[in-house]
């Protein structure tokens, strides 16, 4: 019994010590009482203890309990991270000590022998699914230990696009810690301004930045403290730009099928009740029906869920739990502001779809939460239809709120190659398995996962505020210049002055040409540049690329029948380097490729992506996997207490790496490939223990000044020679400098500097052609060293690739492996010959074999009149195909989704081709003039590519390589045509300037002296696009609002922000998209400035248009023509002083034509001035000819209206004509055409241009017999001649007003007060009668004025301004209309918050408050009791008469008084349709304040209940207001109100179909609209959606309009 009774409480220990990550619980069948287990597990289910049940083996079950109980566990003892470790200093908890698990996994450590068995017999293991031996990590870990060298007290900060701390294998490390401590996001693309601040009132609480009303709102029932006072922080957060794209495409593919199944179920539904209703006579339903019919159906096309439809808009709720026993203690402002944000919660919910807040999940700084061991309170999904995880970041005091979640899964993806972790199963563990993460999310949605410079600058902040060890960065692009800029300058500073850390980067996916590295990976001396490598073990798990030998495809290492029986066995893979690793050197000699690693692995993915592992290949895996060996080695360092710096650890890792011969390789790569070789960890370990400690702080820098990319610049890392001029004969370098520093330099001892002092023994591995000094002596100022270069016997066309190493003279040569201190990389690239004059056709190969991973280079220098070239690429026939294919563009850009290619079925003899040329030209990235493209060949195919521009003179690589991944050997030829200009300017000239409408430009046209043949010369000139320059509107500077996430080491950092605005062209040439540039944006890693970021939005409405940044000028579409947009540029520096100069800085908005403009050319310039027709067209060039071409500008009409004063037309000039029509050199060589706008000409007098012309009134003279007039008076005046100017002296002089008397427009001039107004009545009216009625005049437009101001007049109490009005009507009883229409907008603006007071046309009216009905209603009919109806029905009824009918007789007089009258009814007209505007307005206010209207309605028909107040005579004064105002205006076509008043009368009488069919119609008319009455007219239409039963179109409608018209205080 006491037996039995242990062996039930060890199986209870077990149960509860086995809940899995993610609240899943194992139970093991075999385990004692498993069937009274699996009962209880039943009912925690059932409880909702547990979600999900999951039976497993007895070991697995134990093994998975273990890393879920020290997970999870609270309290037991601390484990703190060492200072010498370099963490930190973090406290983590565990509940208690676990023995170490020092097998290959928990599960394999915790199985017996026989399931070990079991599990080698079922399936060997896939080494090559993440591959952890080559870079010597596993090896590492067999010497010093597992628990010992697998990441222990290491940090990895992932600097990418974030890490789903619920991905798989991410939760834990096998020490029970947790895997990912913060999650940062570093691009301010999820900031959520909640400075905002709230009241919760009844548990609701108003959240003003979204609009919406919160209910429940209430801390305790999620077990937490409330804030003091009951105050909360609100904001909102859009997610169009902050959700992953491919996450919206299946939420929005989802939402179209599930919509779809909907809304043919209603249409069905209408179209089944329409025929019904068509056998019957009622036309009112059948009219209804039909709307409904087509409403539907409009619905579907305007309301399909888009990308940003699905996207919700979040409100997002903060509050600090309050603490009543530390109220009134005095705290440090420091550990105030932690104990401020430790005490931050955080609430992030779709408001819309769940208003009562019961999916809302409290969390807390992700950091905190990980402090103090509250996971549940990390991070948390916004829905299961989703999967997306996020988490929230707390800076200042909650004033800003970040909501982090990853924008892809490639960060991710990274992390785990790096440090995933699965007890269960070795081959999910990442390199690192121990250490932990820091995720810092750099690629930013708005700009698909492209790095920002902000992002990059605030990483670096991070890194360093969380006391990393190291750093991995898989991104990259080309660079300008090396070694500089904002962001490099940061990373340089970090690595070179923390201890210990280390920074490992990718090296690009752009090769396999020369020179192809990117920045910052390869091109900063700090950083250490990672290739990609593919092992056979790889090749054989990951991609499947063993063939037997009839070539197909096996996916596993089992043979098959035909393989055993098969005279030959199938050929083994190779390894290699990947065809799209980037290759070196770097543009100022740096190695750029340092050391390779494995570039591909299938690791975890975020859960959004409904998978939990994917394969992806590139330089970003490799650059992880060299990470997570790096941390293996620090670890290892840090367990042996070895001190190391990052130089130290460089030093030895560059010493140790493999160098793999090419027997074992696909093809022999060059120093520029591979680098110093594949990473091996466990050679660097034994290497650094042979090491002088004194080193371990010593770095030392390579500086080659004469190689620098220019003055200023930085100094060169190497030596990198490849223009003709450079390899022509030998060339000695006599300032190469080696300059010795610290580590932290700027805290180092002056003593321990002047100390300094090595003995350096100097080698060159080329003694043939590089030579230097055999020895130096260095101390801390530095020393020059001598290099020569001679490449004068080197053979041509090819790279030769060597180094100076400098070895410590006191240290035994003798030891194994000698490391040098520094080296100095040197990479010639000789051409095959010197440059010819002129161009020439050469044939790089002939015959060639490639296999999978070959790489030929072939090294031309260009001719120096060569101006492009044609690469030609020929595949050698085979007996298995004789068709020849011809490919002019290589389309096998989309292949290799997932790294391998699945085999034509009818074809095996495919093979993937890599064509890359390079030509380096000073300042400029290597992609300057750079082609690449990936082509498919079948036996026979050829490929013919233009090159594009090329520079004369310089040399250009060829590079042509078969894929890593194409098994099948072929025979290739390739040819290269160089030519030169062809037909172009004679005079070199770049471009050609149109400056005016009559600037005639010149342009000499000749024909190369080698031209074979004749040429025609066909001048075109086309202007594509229109630019127009831009000045800020408003500029500030100020300091970043969050210092803990900005300023880097005591640096402030700034913020200049720049607000441009700019009107779409109403003209029509200008397309609906437009580009914003800014000077400088085309730099991010070598910027001078941090961050150069571009947003655009709707002024009026603030919707969102478009997001850019440095590289990534997006275009910004769906602008309208005519509205204002502002774009705001953020530019981030902590030098104040550069940005301040910027104040003032212009940038462009670049608009394309719709429609070219064309410039005209001519063959002489008086053809030009005059405009002739004749054309300068197929005029024939002999070699060495020249014409002239005089360009005119284009015509005024053909230019756009809206171009004003400093725009530019920009676009291209060719002078060669199109291919089917010549017969000698076709090339189009196009230059530059620019057009800037003159000025604007006169206009007058409906005249085009020119001056106005006035003819007198005197009868012109008669032609004479020549034909010929003989005179005309011309004059500029815009008005005709008086001709009798003394009839004005009859009429009386008009009255004239003093200047104090004189109304004025002017906002400031206020009238008098109303008692000094009517002291002045009182005096005029005894002192002066006859002038009484003018002065009255007087007097009554000031006080009318007065009362029609709004900020004075609603000052004044009713009773006042009754009395005013009344004294007005009587001094003034002609004007009592007038007083009353003052009157009537008094009391709108009473009634209605929503009126516009300054609206000038007659549909200004606005939803009214319906307790204010009445007495607007009452001013309304005080209105309607003065117009003169029978006058205004006159006015309306006729039109004035035209004056080219109107009688001669009639005289002056008779038309003053018509005009008067006319007027005088115009006015009437216009307060009639005020009032009864107004007066429905109030009718429809108090039919919607009675609640269940139409219920009520039902019930008074039924009953017959009657009486004054009764809800059907509600409704019937609705309709008889409605009815009146459509006798004076045509409500059909009317404006906003009339439509809103339309709609909500049909509603009203059980017609919603017909309601909705008025307000699309006035939504879709070209009217202009106001943002207040589109946002209430379809506000009302997707009320009416729900009352129709079309929830989901209500829903889309509502989604749609916050998109269009978002919210002012939403954060974007």
């Amino acid at each position: 019994r006491r037996r039995a009774r242990r062996r039930r409480r060890r199986a209870r220990r077990r149960l509860f010590d086995a809940a899995l990550v993610g609240g899943s619980v194992c139970v093991s069948p075999g385990s004692v009482a498993s069937r009274r287990h699996a009962m209880l597990m039943v009912v925690f289910v059932m409880l909702r203890i547990v979600p999900k049940v999951a039976f497993l083996r007895p070991t697995q079950c134990l093994a998975r309990g273990l890393a879920a109980r020290t997970a999870f566990g609270g309290g037991g003892q601390q484990q703190k991270r060492s200072a010498e470790g370099g963490g930190t200093g973090l406290l983590f908890r565990r509940l208690r000590p676990v023995p170490p698990l020092l097998g290959a996994s928990a599960a394999a450590a915790l199985c017996d022998e026989e399931e070990q068995k079991e599990q080698k017999t079922t399936r060997p293991p896939w080494t090559g699914v993440l591959d952890k031996t080559t870079c010597g990590a596993g090896r590492l870990k067999d010497k010093v230990g597992l628990g010992r060298a697998s990441g222990q007290k290491v940090l990895l900060a992932v600097l990418d696009t974030g890490v789903d701390p619920g991905a798989d294998y991410l939760a834990t490390t096998p020490e029970g810690l947790p895997k990912i401590i913060d999650v940062i996001d570093a691009t301010g693309g999820g900031d959520v301004d909640t400075s905002r601040t709230a009241k919760v009132t009844d548990f609701s609480l108003f959240n003003e930045a979204s609009g919406r009303t919160l209910r429940k709102v209430d801390p305790a029932r999620w077990g937490l403290k409330g804030p003091k006072d009951g105050v909360y922080r609100v904001g909102a957060k859009s997610t169009q730009y902050l959700w992953p794209r491919d996450v919206r495409e299946r939420l929005a593919s989802e939402k179209r099928k599930s919509l779809a199944k909907d809304h043919a179920q209603w249409l069905a539904t209408a179209r089944a009740d329409l025929s019904e209703i068509q056998a019957s006579k009622d036309k009112a339903a059948l009219s209804e029906l039909e709307a409904r019919v087509n409403e539907l159906e409009r619905a579907k096309r305007e309301l399909e869920p888009t990308l940003n439809s699905v996207a919700p808009l979040l409100d997002v709720i903060v509050w600090e739990e309050h603490d009543d026993q530390e109220e009134g203690l005095p705290v440090d402002d420091k550990e105030g502001k932690k104990k401020d944000v430790a005490r931050l919660r955080g609430i992030v919910v779709d408001g819309a779809k769940d208003p009562e807040l019961d999916k809302a999940v409290p969390l807390m700084d992700f950091f905190e939460a990980t402090k103090a061991s509250a996971f549940h309170q990390r991070f948390a999904t916004f829905g299961e239809s989703d999967l997306l995880t996020y988490s929230l970041k707390f800076y200042g005091a909650g004033e800003t709120t970040c909501v982090v979640l990853p924008s892809g899964d490639h960060g991710t993806h990274v992390a785990a190659i790096a440090a995933a972790y699965d007890p269960s199963s070795d081959e999910n563990c990442g390199i690192a398995p121990s250490a932990q993460v820091v995720s810092v999310k750099i690629g930013d949605p708005r700009l698909g996962t492209m790095e920002t410079g902000t992002s990059l600058a605030r990483a670096i902040v991070a890194a360093a505020n969380h006391d990393v060890d190291l750093i991995n960065l898989s991104y990259g692009e080309a660079a300008c210049v090396c070694d500089t800029g904002a962001f490099v300058k940061k990373a340089n500073k970090l690595v070179n002055n923390k201890p210990g850390l280390l920074f490992v980067s990718s090296g690009g996916n752009n090769g396999p040409a020369l020179s192809t590295v990117g920045a910052p990976g390869s091109t900063t001396r700090g950083l250490l540049g990672v290739g990609a490598y593919v092992t056979p073990a790889m090749r054989k798990d990951l991609y499947a690329t063993l063939r037997n030998k009839r070539g197909e495809k096996k996916h596993n290492n089992t043979p098959t029948a035909d393989q055993r029986h098969s005279l030959s066995p199938p050929p083994s893979p190779k390894g290699g380097m990947y065809s799209f690793s980037s290759r070196g050197p770097a543009l100022d000699g740096g190695l750029g490729v340092d050391v390779c690693a494995p570039g591909g692995a299938f690791a975890s993915v975020p859960k959004y992506t409904l998978s939990p592992q994917r394969l992806m290949h590139g330089t970003s895996m490799a650059s992880p996997n060299a990470a997570g060996s790096l941390a293996c080695l620090l670890s290892a360092l840090k367990a042996e207490g070895v001190a190391y710096s990052p130089a130290f650890v460089r030093r030895a890792v560059e010493a140790t790496a493999t160098w793999v011969s090419s027997e074992n390789v696909a093809s022999h790569d060059p120093m520029t490939d591979r680098g110093q070789g594949i990473l091996a960890v466990d050679k660097a370990f034994d290497a650094m223990a042979t090491l002088d400690p004194k080193d371990a702080r010593l770095r030392y820098d390579v500086e080659v000044p004469e190689k620098s990319a220019g003055s200023g610049a930085p100094p060169a890392r190497g030596i990198y020679l490849r223009e003709p001029f450079e390899v022509s004969g030998p060339t000695s370098f006599l300032a190469v400098k080696i300059k010795p520093n610290f580590q932290d330099d700027d805290n180092v001892d002056a003593i321990d500097k002047a100390s300094l002092r090595r003995h350096v023994v100097l080698e060159s591995t080329a003694p043939d052609w590089l030579h230097t000094g055999d020895r130096c002596t260095l101390t801390y100022p530095g020393r020059n060293v001598a290099v020569t270069v001679d490449p004068s016997d080197l053979p041509g066309d090819a790279v030769h690739c060597a180094e100076i190493r400098g070895y410590d003279a006191d240290v035994d040569d003798s030891s194994s492996p000698r490391i040098p201190l520094f080296r100095v990389p040197v990479v010639v690239a000789k051409p095959r010959r010197p440059p010819s004059s002129q161009p020439r056709s050469e044939t790089l190969f002939e015959d060639e074999t490639f296999d999978a991973g070959k790489v030929k280079r072939v090294f031309l220098a260009a001719p120096h009149a060569a101006r492009s070239a044609t690469l030609t690429v020929k595949c050698k026939a085979s007996s298995t195909s004789s068709n020849l294919k011809k490919k002019t563009e290589g389309d096998a850009d989309q292949d290799q989704a997932e790294g391998g290619y699945d085999g034509d079925a009818d074809d095996a003899r495919k093979r993937l081709i890599h064509l890359s040329t390079v030509q380096l030209v000073p300042q400029e990235p290597h992609s300057h003039q750079w082609m690449h493209k990936r082509v498919w060949f079948n036996d026979n195919d050829e490929a013919v590519y233009e090159l594009g521009d090329l520079s004369g003179g310089r040399t250009v690589e060829i590079c042509v390589s078969q894929d890593w991944n194409s098994l099948d050997a072929c025979s290739l030829s390739a040819k290269l045509e160089f030519k030169s200009d062809g037909l172009a300017p004679a005079e070199g000239r770049d471009s050609v300037v149109l400056r005016g409408t009559r600037s005639v430009v010149a342009v000499d046209c000749g024909a190369p002296e080698d031209e074979p043949s004749v040429l025609f010369c066909s001048p075109t000139a086309k202007l594509r696009k229109w630019r127009r320059p831009l000045r800020p509107k408003e500029s500030s500077l100020a300091p970043s609002n969050h210092p803990d996430r900005d300023d880097f080491d005591g640096a402030v950092a700034y913020e200049l922000e720049l607000k441009y605005e700019f009107t779409q062209p109403q003209g029509g040439n200008a397309a609906q998209t437009a580009t914003l540039r800014f000077a400088g944006d085309e730099m991010i890693y070598e910027a001078p400035f941090e961050g150069m970021s571009t947003r655009c939005y709707d002024k009026i409405t603030g919707k969102r248009m478009g997001f850019s940044d440095a590289r990534s000028t997006n275009d910004i579409r769906g602008l309208e023509a005519g509205r204002t947009y502002v774009a705001a540029i953020v530019i981030r520096s902590d030098n104040p002083k550069a940005l301040e100069k910027l104040k003032d800085a212009e940038c462009w908005v670049d608009w394309p034509l719709r429609n070219d403009v064309a410039a005209k050319c001519y063959g002489t310039k008086q053809q030009a001035y005059v405009g002739s027709e004749a054309k300068f067209k197929d005029v024939k060039l002999r070699p060495g000819e020249t014409k002239v071409v005089f360009v005119a500008p284009p015509d005024e009409q053909d230019l756009p209206k809206d171009l004003e004063p400093g725009d530019v037309l920009y676009g291209s000039m060719t002078f060669a004509r199109g291919a089917n029509l010549a017969s000698g050199s076709t090339r189009r060589r196009a230059k530059a055409l620019f057009y800037y706008a003159p000025t604007r000409p006169n206009k007058k007098n409906g005249d085009n241009g020119g001056l106005a012309m006035a003819v007198t009134n005197k009868q012109l003279p008669a032609r004479s017999n020549g034909g010929v007039a003989s005179s005309v008076t011309t004059t500029t005046e815009e008005a005709p001649l008086k001709e009798n100017p003394e009839e004005e002296s009859d009429k009386p002089p008009a009255v004239t007003l003093t200047k104090e008397d004189q109304p004025s427009s002017k906002a400031e001039e206020k009238p008098e007060d109303l008692t000094v107004v009517d002291e002045l009545l009182r005096a005029t009216a005894v002192a002066n009668k006859t002038a009484l009625k003018d002065l009255a005049a007087v007097t009554f437009e000031r006080q009318l004025k007065y009362l029609k101001d709004e900020a004075t007049a609603m000052k004044i109490d009713d009773a006042t301004f009754a009395a005013i009005a009344a004294q007005l009507e009587r001094a003034m009883p002609d004007r009592a209309l007038d007083v009353r229409r003052v009157a009537l907008s008094r009391a709108c603006a009473g009634a209605s918050a929503d009126w516009r007071k300054d609206a000038k046309d007659l549909n200004a009216s606005a939803p009214v408050d319906s307790g204010k009905a009445a007495s607007l209603l009452e001013a309304a009919d005080a209105v309607l009791a003065k117009v003169d109806v029978d006058a205004v029905a006159a006015f309306v009824a006729t039109r004035p008469p035209d004056p080219l009918f109107s009688s001669a007789s009639s005289s002056s007089s008779d038309d003053t008084q018509q005009k008067d009258r006319r007027k005088q009814a115009d006015d009437m007209h216009k307060a009639l349709v005020e009032a009864l505007r107004w007066a429905a307005e109030a009718r429809l206010a108090l039919c919607l304040d009675v609640p269940d209207l139409k219920a009520k309605l039902n019930h008074t028909a039924k009953n017959g209940v009657g009486g004054a107040n009764d809800v059907p005579r509600l409704l019937e004064d609705f309709s008889s207001a409605v009815s009146q105002l459509d006798k004076w205006v045509d409500t059909k076509k009317g404006g906003a109100a009339d439509a809103r008043l339309r709609a909500s009368h049909e509603a009203l009488r059980d017609r919603p179909g017909i309601a909705v069919a008025t307000l699309s119609t006035w939504l879709n008319s070209k009217q202009k609209k106001n943002v207040n009455d589109v946002k209430q007219a379809r506000t009302l239409r997707a009320d009416l959606y729900d009352s129709l039963g079309w929830p989901a179109w209500a829903d889309a409608e509502r989604k749609r309009l916050l998109d269009d018209i978002p919210p002012p205080a939403s954060s974007a």
